[in-house]
């Protein structure tokens, strides 16, 4: 995995060894998102007394925090970011355990709890925000900590052991001698200005893709002081991300808090003193999530969604953008049309400036999505294409605009041919539905 963490690229090697690239990826997206399914199932069975739910609420809430599309997309995404969420809610639920519990499975749960967070720490960089996650939750708690300290010190001086091991795995990383937590491939990445007000805007688009009518439950919704710790928790973790200049098109990063806020939200459901309302709301979020699930993650729904809203809801790097089913389409029949329109043997110039730099080459060829019998030349911008190299074609990949030379003839939006007054004429141009109904049956965005 091209400068980035090596634990998903770890989980996901032998699935792709099983099935190929493009399968295998989304088989370990697809495991990460299982677990954090029962990452939040274990996760209420835990705090619900707080909130003054019980087992009978379980179910409500795994459908509220889990039937969105947002969590569906992560079952099929290729991300490795619902590893990290399951990591999150995880690690909040033993960090508890060490503190609240009193029975004698201290060494048990110290080690459980720092292979949880080195494990994330190793999946994603952003398990960095578990350390002030979790020294606010020990600040809360710092009574129940001290009073655990009196009756059990050897557990809190195991969870201290526990802690002060992971802040030496990170601070061996920044130095260089950790190679599994790769932080230099991170580096800069809170700089320059941050647009705050989009990434608000970003959160409430979360908000209204998750919960959906629910959100009328708003002004039910009490934060007592019993509660209130996860209410902080909850503002503390969107806070770090929201100044973070990705996040105002990436609105994944929210769902590690959607089982802090689902317990907020069904406690509000429940206050509903009419039966007949509290049916009406849940069939209503029922079909209207499970219609949204649909849409976004099904190719022939999204294509009815996007016919009749405005196209730019769903551009690349919108609101929208971490919902990619467009993407895969519009990438599905890009290469479509260049396994159509360009002839054994041509050489082609894969124009992409993707951050992921060289790590992309050679994905779509290895995972059947090219043609083999083409020479492919990977460049991030069209300086790289030599004119004078005789006949050749050039491939504009998505995301990026294309930004064609004179002397380029269009064979499609993002596929050109040099020299065309040398070259054999070709077959019509075709429209990107034709390309796509032509595309292989595998679909996947840009790497």
């Amino acid at each position: 995995m091209f400068n980035k963490a090596c634990g998903f690229p770890a989980l996901a090697a032998p699935l792709i060894d099983l099935f190929g690239m493009n399968v295998g990826l989304k088989w370990a997206s697809c495991i990460g998102t299982a677990l954090f399914v029962y990452a939040c199932f274990v996760f209420f069975r835990r705090f619900n007394a707080r909130f003054g739910l019980d087992e009978a609420d379980l179910p409500l809430e795994l459908l509220v925090c889990c039937l969105n599309p947002l969590v569906a997309y992560q079952f099929w995404s290729a991300y490795p970011d619902s590893l990290f969420y399951a990591g999150l809610i995880f690690s909040l639920v033993l960090l508890d355990r060490l503190v609240m519990d009193r029975d004698r499975s201290d060494l048990r749960l110290a080690l459980g709890y720092l292979a949880v967070f080195l494990v994330s720490l190793i999946v994603k960089p952003g398990a960095l925000v578990f350390f002030p996650l979790h020294a606010v939750y020990l600040w809360w708690y710092r009574g129940e900590v001290a009073h655990a300290f009196a009756e059990r010190p050897r557990r809190i001086v195991l969870l201290a052991a526990t802690f002060a091991l992971a802040l030496a795995f990170v601070g061996l990383a920044t130095i260089g001698w950790n190679p599994l937590v790769n932080l230099q491939g991170n580096e800069g990445q809170y700089d320059g200005v941050v647009a705050y007000m989009r990434s608000v805007k970003q959160v409430a688009v979360f908000l209204a893709l998750s919960f959906g009518v629910l959100l009328f439950l708003a002004p039910l919704i009490r934060v007592h002081a019993g509660d209130a710790l996860w209410f902080v928790l909850i503002v503390i973790y969107a806070h770090i991300f929201m100044v973070y200049p990705g996040a105002p098109y990436n609105a994944r990063y929210y769902v590690a808090i959607l089982p802090l806020a689902t317990m907020y939200v069904v406690r509000a459901f429940r206050e509903l003193s009419w039966a007949a309302l509290r049916r009406t709301a849940l069939a209503m979020f029922l079909a209207t999530n499970a219609i949204a699930v649909l849409a976004f993650n099904e190719r022939t729904a999204f294509r009815g969604l996007t016919a009749y809203l405005p196209p730019s809801w769903f551009e690349e790097f919108t609101y929208t953008d971490c919902l990619r089913m467009g993407a895969h389409l519009t990438m599905q029949a890009s290469l479509a049309a260049v396994n159509e329109q360009v002839p054994p043997g041509a050489k082609l110039y894969y124009v992409s400036a993707y951050y992921y730099g060289s790590g992309g080459e050679g994905v779509y060829q290895d995972a059947g999505l090219l043609r083999g019998n083409l020479e492919i030349q990977y460049a991030k911008d069209t300086s790289a294409v030599k004119e004078g190299a005789g006949d050749f074609y050039v491939f504009f990949s998505p995301p990026a605009p294309p930004h064609p030379r004179p002397r380029f003839e269009e064979l499609t939006p993002r596929l050109f041919r040099a020299n065309p007054g040398l070259l054999p004429k070709r077959s019509r141009k075709i429209s990107a539905s034709e390309a796509a109904d032509k595309a292989p049956g595998a679909t996947m965005s840009q790497p």
